[in-house]
């Protein structure tokens, strides 16, 4: 994070920076942060090797994802909390819609057994990506969170090996202090997403990747869930019978405190795997815009634009301010005045074309001008960048009903949802394309893992009712 010595550190970007901000570029990763260069190449070249551990572990040999995670480290949990506007969040993770971004402190968070470090909280976040692009199914939220806490506590030797099954520490006080949560209800998923949610996914993850028994039987209930059964009847199915209380179980094995760790070997990376390289003071603070939350940090818009008004994105971002607060007359003339910077700007171009689109579902009127308008600057910014996602997704929300909709608005949907997997609007959008058409099967498929996504909120109840109707469909096909 930029530092600003005043106060409160409330501005915390957008102004010159003190400190030398790089990017390292590897493969699958792009890490804006102010560590020492081999401080930032350890990092990123760990990440890499924590992309390889999970394929390893999981078997997996798809292709890498065609976008690269964009990683800030930023100063600390309070400029975290700042980011994403909420308190109480070491880090997060995000599917945006111009790609995956994650934001970490750069110092750790907590203190004595409940310390997180950046890495901890960046390794848990990944692997919800990483489940989301490859294994993209819909796993219930104790699995989502305690699978991603097992990888979250990796240790990388110098001997080239991954630790893995280390007990996350900052755990310890869910297990002293909170209510134990009977394995029955937990794995029926007829509980809140909480502190247990995460602990306990842990233990129940760490338990089946150690006793071949458990393996098999969760095995068989995940495998139950995705073909439809509800948590109940999945466990009812997969455990029911076991001759052990597997809740017993459990929290003997808890009690037991001897958690084994598996060193698995990796292969190193090339030596030119990572780039290093210094950005400028401009550079910095218009990239350490794009975390923010859509209205959040104002003051850092303001601050761009005052110290480098001739940056076009600066003034996208204004104009994305103003749209989140139905602000169109502002919100033109900031994204204007971008496009008079630079008027092939790609955000800019999509940001006057969703301003145009906001302003043609206000009017009302499927008739009404400012859709094809908008459709003009979303092809220009499609044509200036094909792989943009946000384009892509504009495009097939420019045409305001299905009838009106040609095939192409259909594929540029597919091809943005390729692009992020992990993005919830996008993937809702195509679920409901696909539920229009009665490609039930695929429906579900896109917004089951949405339905049982931990943080989901209003998304995931959209997608349950997407999966509802989609099995509602296929069993009326079948009995027809």
């Amino acid at each position: 994070m930029i530092r600003i010595i005043i106060g409160i550190v409330a501005l915390i970007i957008a102004m010159p920076v003190q400190a030398e901000w790089r990017i390292a570029e590897s493969p699958r990763f792009q890490v804006y942060s102010e560590l020492t260069e081999d401080e930032l190449r350890t990092f990123t070249i760990e990440l890499e090797q924590f992309d390889r551990l999970l394929r390893l572990y999981t078997n997996t040999t798809a292709e890498p994802a065609e976008l690269k995670v964009r990683i800030f480290m930023v100063d600390n949990q309070d400029a975290v909390e700042r980011y994403i506007g909420q308190s109480g969040v070491a880090g997060f993770y995000v599917g945006s819609v111009n790609g995956p971004i994650a934001v970490i402190p750069e110092d750790q968070v907590g203190f004595g057994f409940d310390t997180m470090s950046p890495r901890n909280i960046l390794f848990h976040e990944y692997t919800h990506h990483f489940m989301l692009q490859y294994f993209s199914a819909a796993y219930p939220a104790w699995y989502i969170e305690g699978f991603a806490e097992y990888f979250a506590t990796v240790r990388f030797r110098e001997d080239g090996r991954a630790e893995v099954g280390h007990p996350p520490t900052y755990r310890t006080r869910s297990f002293q202090y909170g209510t134990w949560v009977s394995t029955e209800r937990m794995l029926s998923n007829e509980i809140e997403n909480d502190h247990m949610t995460y602990a306990q996914g842990w233990l129940i993850t760490h338990l089946g990747a150690t006793d071949p028994e458990v393996r098999a039987m969760l095995g068989d209930y995940l495998g139950r869930l995705r073909n439809g059964e509800s948590g109940r009847e999945a466990y009812a199915a997969s455990f029911g019978e076991w001759n052990r209380s597997f809740n017993r179980v459990l929290q003997q094995y808890l009690l037991r405190n001897r958690f084994v760790a598996s060193a698995i070997e990796l292969d190193p990376l090339p030596d030119n795997a990572v780039s290093i390289t210094p950005i400028s003071d401009e550079q910095a603070a218009i990239a350490l815009l794009a975390p923010r939350s859509t209205g959040r940090m104002g003051y850092a818009v303001r601050r761009a634009i005052e110290y480098y008004p001739s940056n076009p994105q600066g003034h996208v971002e204004l104009a994305l301010d103003h749209l989140a607060d139905d602000e169109y007359d502002e919100a033109m003339a900031a994204v204007d005045h971008a496009l008079a910077l630079q008027s092939n700007h790609v955000e800019a171009n999509i940001a006057k074309g969703d301003i145009l689109l906001a302003m043609a579902e206000a009017a009302d009127d499927p008739q009404s001008p400012y859709w094809e308008q908008s459709r003009e600057f979303i092809i220009r910014a499609n044509n200036a960048n094909p792989n943009s996602p946000s384009a892509l997704a504009s495009y097939y929300s420019s045409f305001p009903s299905r009838a009106s909709r040609p095939d192409s608005a259909v594929a540029a949907l597919e091809r943005a949802f390729v692009l992020v997997r992990q993005n919830p609007g996008i993937r809702l959008m195509l679920a409901e394309e696909y539920l229009a058409q009665d490609r039930y099967v695929e429906a579900a498929n896109i917004a089951g893992p949405l339905a049982q996504n931990p943080h989901g909120g209003g998304a995931a109840a959209r997608a349950r009712a997407i999966v509802e109707a989609a099995r509602a469909g296929e069993q009326g096909e079948s009995d027809n």
